[in-house]
C-alpha cells in the first residue's frame, strides 16, 4: 500500500515503494498517478442528496444548484420571448424560441 504525505498543493511525495492500483469495472488494472490522487483529495466533489449524482471540479457548485433546483424542484427560470413558455435550461429555451409559433416572420 502507498502513503503519500501532502506537503503543499503542488507537491506530494512517496514515502513507500508500491505503486497505487486502480482496478476498473472489467477487472484490467492500471497505476494510478500522485496527481489522481492529490485532485481526489483536495476536491473530492459534491453529491446530489436526493439522486445521488456526482458533481466535480471547478464548477461542481454551480452544475449541483443549478440541478437541483431545475430536476427536483423543476425551477423554470429561463422563459420564451414570445409566449408564456418557461425553461429550465437556457439552450432548451433557445431551441423553443427557434421554432415558437408566436415568433414574428
Amino acid at each position: 500500500m502507498i502513503h503519500y504525505q501532502i506537503i503543499s498543493a503542488a507537491h506530494m511525495f512517496k514515502l513507500s515503494c508500491e505503486p497505487p492500483i486502480s482496478v476498473a469495472g472489467d477487472g484490467s488494472m492500471s497505476v494510478v498517478s500522485p496527481q489522481r490522487l492529490l485532485k481526489g483529495m483536495l476536491n473530492p466533489g459534491i453529491q446530489c442528496p436526493v439522486c445521488g449524482k456526482d458533481f466535480a471540479g471547478k464548477g461542481a457548485m454551480f452544475c449541483y444548484r443549478r440541478h437541483y433546483s431545475t430536476v427536483h424542484l423543476k425551477q423554470k427560470m429561463f422563459g420564451c420571448s414570445y409566449c408564456e413558455q418557461a425553461f429550465g435550461q437556457t439552450s432548451t429555451r433557445n431551441r423553443h424560441e427557434k421554432r415558437c409559433a408566436l415568433r414574428p416572420r
